[in-house]
């Protein structure tokens, strides 16, 4: 190989640290309070200084190298080196004896980082590795002639400052970047990282530097790295150039920084804004800042790290039964912006759901009894309406006749002609577990309409096995009048009425309304009352006339059924006269003194008027 690493020496180390000394402090001082620096190869801690106050006070640098080569021979064809090189030191902050500093007082310290790595191979199966700026870490390398090329892997955490004041824990935790590189490849960086501290802390610097490097005979590798770091005080805490980091931890937002530059001085003013994205809500500060100002004023007084977090909007969702019966669940449910709700909507037995609706979200049917409300951005209401079951009444008509009408009515307000036989259903349907009763609300003319199912409790079902069948009614009687012969006095007759059904169905005979005397009654075997007769049978009653004045009679048997005609009303009628005086028959002699008789009756009132004349 071109280049060949020497191994690190106690007097490189110590020249190395010499040679990076700081610039004078002008005011408060950096005062070393102790260090070590530690070198090992393949594990073995080739090299170890201990200094406490060992370096000058203007000396605040810790320096780190190490390098791993190896060059395989033929008695030795495998070979690999690893090599760790690692240093920390503690300074304090002292005040300037010569000013009027105290302990506490904030002052800028300015940390000088660097690091540089190298690595170099020769041949197919030889591998090297470096990294600079690691703490505590690890190395390794590894060839294998049978799986070219080889392989070598660093570990290197980034170097770390520390700042740890008296009265806390830890003020100040930075890690630096680290660098790695294998095979043929060089790389440094470097950088300034500013801070406020107080005079009395304590100021702890960590650097570390890893090679490994591995090579199959007749190959060679080498890795070289080293880092340093340096610690200044300038003159002024207002040269202190602070950071501000500021960094969305959690959630969908961004953060708003009242200010564009990059860094701020001691005191600077500055305000943060977190800014959720829709849907989601600022939920807080952390890092250098804590609680839910929004926006944040800050006074920079140090490098400032902020962390914002956000949470996913949430939205509650309720949902409560309307009319009806029925039950809606959940009650109540919490729902991130942009998801769904889902309900389980039941309505009791003998009722359905009426409608969905929500105030500020749009339910619909999913499937059997779910709903599901979608892409919730606000609250919302969801309020679920039952209404109950209904079914019609219907049934079939027959027996009508023509031109006629049977009006029919169920247990409600609703009247139905009917006009034809054949199947009817009534408009108003009913509520599901409510009892119906069909009746004829007038009977068709000459027809008696009889109802069979008509009566009952709905059940989840229409009802259409309702009958309505109608037959022919008609009461025939044997007389319309009844007139009876002219009798006199104290004489009597007798005439039959016959009462025959020559309808369709039964007839009932209810009442009979009799005539007053002279009119007498006898119902015969139309009685008792009430009285069936059915089709085609026929019963007789007995009307009689006992006059026993002269003199003409009229009056009527009412007979109340249950035929349309009803009531049916018979004029009865009769008369009687006295017999005439018999005039008796005389003979000549007899005849002869009558007429003398008469004569000399008709001549007395003028003999007597003329006794009365005299004087």
């Amino acid at each position: 190989m071109s280049k060949s690493f020497p191994k690190f020496v106690s007097h490189l180390l110590i020249s190395a640290l010499f040679g990076l000394a700081a610039g004078p402090v002008l005011a408060a001082e950096l005062r070393l309070i102790g260090g070590e620096y530690r070198y090992y190869e393949n594990g073995e801690l080739l090299l170890y200084r201990d200094f406490s106050r060992a370096l000058p006070d203007d000396e605040q640098v810790t320096f780190s190298g190490a390098s791993a080569s190896v060059e395989p021979t033929e008695d030795d064809p495998e070979r690999t080196a690893i090599a760790i090189a690692e240093s920390s030191w503690t300074f304090e902050i002292e005040p300037d004896p010569d000013t009027d500093e105290q302990v506490g007082d904030p002052v800028c310290v300015v940390t000088l980082y660097e690091s540089e790595v190298e690595a170099q191979t020769e041949g197919a199966t030889s591998a090297a590795s470096a990294s600079g700026g690691g703490w505590n870490g690890t190395a390794s390398a590894s060839a294998d002639e049978s799986a070219p090329p080889a392989s070598a892997a660093t570990s290197a955490p980034g170097a770390l400052l520390r700042v740890n004041p008296n009265s806390n824990d830890e003020l100040v935790e930075n890690t630096f970047e680290s660098i790695t590189v294998s095979g043929d490849a060089e790389q440094s960086i470097s950088g300034e990282h500013h801070f406020i501290a107080l005079i009395g802390d304590f100021i702890g610097m960590q650097v570390g530097s890893y090679a490994a490097s591995a090579a199959i005979y007749p190959d060679t590798a080498a890795a070289w790295s080293e880092t340093w770091m340096q610690a200044e005080l300038p003159a002024d805490i207002l040269d202190c150039q602070l950071t501000l980091t500021a960094v969305v931890a959690t959630g969908n937002g961004s953060i708003q920084i009242s200010s564009s530059r990059s860094t701020f001085q001691f005191g600077d003013e500055v305000q943060l804004s977190a800014l959720p994205e829709q849907g989601w809500n600022f939920s807080g500060w952390s890092g250098d800042a804590a609680g839910m100002d929004n926006p944040l004023s800050l006074t920079i007084v140090n490098n400032t790290e902020i962390f914002a977090s956000f949470e996913i909007a949430t939205y509650t969702v309720t949902a409560e039964v309307g009319d009806g019966n029925g039950q809606i669940t959940p009650l109540s449910q919490n729902v991130d912006h942009g998801a769904d709700a889902g309900f389980t909507v039941m309505p009791d037995t003998s009722w359905s759901v009426a409608s969905v609706t929500g105030d500020t979200c749009n339910p619909v049917f999913d499937a059997d009894d779910q709903w599901i409300a979608q892409d919730i951005t606000e609250d919302c209401t969801v309020v679920a309406n039952f209404e109950i079951d209904t079914f019609t009444i219907g049934g079939t008509l027959s027996g009508l006749s023509a031109g006629n009408s049977g009006p029919i009515q169920n247990n409600h307000p609703e009247v139905l002609i009917l006009t034809t036989n054949g199947d009817f259903t009534f408009s108003a349907p009913l509520d599901d577990l409510t009892t119906y009763g069909v009746t004829v609300f007038e009977q068709p003319d000459g027809q008696l309409c009889s109802v069979t199912n008509a009566s009952g409790t709905l059940a989840g079902n229409d009802v259409d096995d309702v009958a309505v069948e109608c037959a022919d009614i008609e009461l025939t009687l044997s007389l319309s009048d009844i007139q009876f012969a002219a009798l006199n006095p104290g004489d009597s007759d007798d005439q039959v009425l016959t009462l025959t059904n020559t309808g369709q169905v039964d007839l009932v005979i209810e009442q009979f309304i009799a005539p007053g005397p002279p009119f007498g009654f006898d119902a015969l075997d139309c009685e008792p009352l009430p009285r069936t007769l059915t089709l085609g049978q026929s019963c007789t009653v007995t009307l009689s006339f006992e006059p026993q004045t002269a003199g003409n009679f009229n009056d009527e048997l009412v007979i109340v059924s249950t035929a349309p005609s009803s009531p049916d009303n018979v004029g009865v009628s009769g008369n009687a006269a006295l017999p005439p005086i018999p005039v008796p028959t005389l003979g000549l002699p007899a005849l002869l003194l009558l007429l003398i008789g008469v004569f000399l009756l008709g001549l007395r009132p003028s003999l007597r008027i003329r006794k009365v004349a005299k004087p």
